[in-house]
């Protein structure tokens, strides 16, 4: 869809997801190591869950329906 688009703005995509994606990754290990050594594993267990369950609901809110309008 981006290059149908923009097809000179691969490099760009590509540079910017790949930031998002090392800080997340950064963020994670972060929160995880201080949360593990606080609370333990069930606490890292409990991150994980909260973090699929917000995964679903951003997939729920933005996911495409039938007959609704882009």
């Amino acid at each position: 869809m981006i290059y149908a688009r923009r097809p000179d703005a691969g490099g760009r995509v590509i540079g910017g997801y790949m930031i998002f994606y090392s800080a997340g990754s950064a963020l994670g290990a972060l929160a995880s190591t201080s949360l593990y050594a606080a609370a333990g594993w069930p606490a890292i267990c409990l991150l994980g869950a909260a973090f699929s369950l917000l995964a679903s609901a951003v997939w729920a809110a933005t996911r495409e329906r039938p007959g609704r309008r882009p």
